[in-house]
């Protein structure tokens, strides 16, 4: 017989707990500013991302620029993030215009080679990146980023240890932010 770790008793609690905390700002919220923060933070406390960030589409969908960011730690984090997305084909226009999430562990891998950016290889700092659309019934308002960066190793050299997003985590979070969109979708449309 198997039996749950304690990270995977924890990381199920979270969850369930991120979807019922969607599900009650329905009865009490409009606010879609209340959802997003909600979603950000108990990302991070369930998948323990390094940093979790909404990047809101501007109003002429030539950027995406952050709107909430949020550390290990889910407090804010005041990174500031803008991305053109009408300049070039990148990995963030690519999941806007296809509404399909992407999930980025090796950014030089020649799937994602043609899609990096040097502001997007910035920004994912070798390491893992998760981008997942956020949508209003089917018009998009945005992404969700959840990122985890390479460990460095206590070696005393400048060695690091690359940390992926598993496959589970990643469609996980994809199930969560789903249920973001149909709360967002409901609130919007009553």
């Amino acid at each position: 017989k198997r039996f749950a770790s304690i990270d995977q008793i924890s990381k199920e609690k979270f969850l369930i707990s991120a979807f019922i905390n969607l599900t009650n700002l329905i009865k009490s919220s409009r606010d879609l500013n209340e959802y997003l923060q909600s979603t950000l933070k108990d990302s991070v406390k369930a998948f323990k991302f390094q940093r979790c960030s909404f990047l809101m589409l501007s109003d002429d969908k030539s950027q995406v620029k952050s709107r909430f960011v949020f550390n290990d730690m889910a407090e804010d984090d005041s990174t500031k993030i803008v991305f053109n997305i009408s300049q070039s084909d990148n990995a963030i226009s690519r999941v806007l215009n296809s509404k399909m999430p992407a999930l980025i562990n090796d950014y030089t891998h020649r799937q994602w080679r043609d899609l990096i950016t040097k502001e997007l290889s910035t920004f994912i700092h070798e390491g893992a990146l998760a981008v997942i659309p956020v949508q209003i019934g089917k018009k998009p308002i945005g992404v969700i980023c959840a990122q985890l960066f390479p460990n460095n190793n206590k070696t005393g050299k400048n060695n690091k240890t690359k940390r992926d997003i598993s496959t589970d985590d990643f469609e996980q979070l994809c199930s969560l932010v789903e249920h973001l969109n149909m709360c967002l979708t409901m609130i919007m449309t009553r």
